[in-house]
């Protein structure tokens, strides 16, 4: 299972919405919510995290306003379309007569998709690797610009960046995850720097 995900299946058939409910069961996802239209998303206010729809094209596209405006709260959206017709099998659609175990993974494909955005989204970039093994040395944000010839302005934003990347904001808590992370060894750091 992947963390803060959901499947919202929105559709007038509750044959479909049953039968989509046993495939789903081998998902991924944390919840599954089955609503049979658009309008029913009032009762789901709080949705939030990463969600997939699985959707009608035509319900979309008559719905598309409102789906948005009530999940705008959801970090990220991604549409499948629920196809009736046996012609149409596409990346962006789950068709009916597609065998169970390829609906299941593409559901999941997308899902793990979300997770690797998630854990991209946290890596640090180089350049702020760079600017934490510096500041793990006790260096100030002016000594890091000089020897990285940026600017002031830019080592704080770099260092704005890690800290919401790692959710830490105390040079020891740095130092500390910088050690942990395998960033910087820790006999690079001398004990005076971690006071």
């Amino acid at each position: 299972m992947i963390n803060n995900t959901k499947i919202l299946v929105i559709n007038k058939s509750d044959i479909i919405l049953l039968g989509l409910n046993d495939l789903l069961k081998n998902s991924l996802s944390n919840e599954i919510i089955y609503i049979n239209s658009a309008d029913e998303l009032e009762n789901y206010p709080h949705l939030m995290g990463y969600i997939i729809v699985l959707i009608s094209e035509n319900d979309f596209y008559q719905n598309k306003a409102l789906i948005n405006k009530q999940l705008k709260n959801a970090t990220k959206i991604a549409y499948l379309f629920i196809e009736l017709n046996s012609d149409k099998i596409s990346a962006n659609t789950i068709n009916i007569y597609e065998n169970a175990d390829s609906i299941t993974n593409k559901i999941n494909e997308l899902l793990s998709s979300f997770k690797r955005n998630i854990s991209n989204k946290n890596e640090l970039s180089k350049r702020e690797i760079e600017v934490l093994k510096l500041l793990t040395k006790g260096l100030s944000n002016k000594e890091i610009a000089q020897i990285l010839f940026i600017s002031t302005y830019t080592v704080i934003s770099h260092r704005k960046n890690i800290s919401e990347k790692t959710k830490i904001k105390s040079t020891s808590g740095l130092t500390i995850y910088a050690i942990i992370n395998k960033i910087v060894n820790i006999e690079e750091i001398s004990t005076s720097e971690l006071i």
